[in-house]
């Protein structure tokens, strides 16, 4: 398993599904955050729909958002 993606350190695998798998991270403050990377040729408007969705839930019930194109 890598131990870096981009500036997040990973910490241990969370999951794996459909779209990819999340990752259990740290970003370069230290905070806590999850990391999800799709799967080669994963639906990148899929993945969009999911973001919007989870846009609309209160900031303390999810991870903080962010992407990268």
């Amino acid at each position: 398993m890598e131990t870096r993606i981009g500036d997040y350190e990973l910490a241990g695998l969370l999951g794996s599904g459909g779209q990819g798998s999340v990752y259990d991270a740290y970003d370069p403050e230290g905070r806590r955050v999850a990391v999800k990377v799709l799967h080669p040729g994963g639906s990148r408007e899929r993945f969009a729909k999911e973001v919007e969705a989870a846009a609309r839930v209160a900031s303390f019930c999810t991870a903080r958002c962010w992407t990268r194109s």
